[in-house]
C-alpha cells in the first residue's frame, strides 16, 4: 500500500459521493465512485482517497462503529485550519505520535508496520507533551 494508506481497525468507513468524483485505492486496488455512488471499506482494509475531477467533490463518510473518530478528525481539521499540516496533509512527528496514540483503535497509518509505528511513537509522545503538543485539539 501507500505511504498514505490508512486502515480503521475495527470500523466499516462507507463514502456516499454527494458530488463530484473520488478515486479510491482499496487494498491495492483502484476504483472510482461518482455522484450517487456509495463505497463501503471493511474495517481492517488498507486504503486512501483522493478527489478524481477537475471540480470540488463531495461526499458524506459514515463509520460503524463510531467510537472516538469524530474527535480524530475535530483535532485533524484543526491542525489544518491552523496550518499545522505539512504538503501532505501531516502535522509534525511528536503530534503523529500524540494523535496516533490516542486514535490507535480507530485510525492507524499502513506504514511501517504497527509495531513499529509504536515504538516511534511511545518514544516521541512523552518528549512532545513536553514541548507543550496536545493530543486533541478543536
Amino acid at each position: 500500500g501507500s505511504a498514505g494508506s490508512a486502515i480503521h481497525p475495527v470500523q466499516e468507513s462507507t463514502f456516499e459521493v454527494i458530488s463530484g468524483k473520488l478515486h479510491f485505492e482499496i487494498n491495492g486496488k483502484i476504483q472510482t465512485a461518482v455522484s450517487g455512488e456509495v463505497v463501503i471499506i471493511p474495517a481492517g482494509i488498507p486504503h486512501y482517497f483522493w478527489n478524481g475531477g477537475e471540480i470540488e467533490a463531495h461526499y458524506i463518510q459514515r463509520f460503524n462503529p463510531s467510537m472516538h473518530i469524530d474527535n480524530f478528525f475535530k483535532t485533524y481539521f484543526a491542525l489544518a485550519r491552523n496550518n499545522k499540516l505539512n504538503k501532505k496533509g501531516l502535522p509534525n512527528l511528536f503530534l503523529i505520535s500524540l494523535i496516533s496514540l490516542n486514535h490507535q483503535n480507530e485510525i492507524r497509518l499502513t506504514n511501517p508496520p504497527w509495531v513499529i509505528q509504536m515504538f516511534i511513537f511511545s518514544i516521541l509522545a512523552p518528549v512532545g507533551r513536553l514541548l507543550g503538543y496536545k493530543e486533541a485539539y478543536e
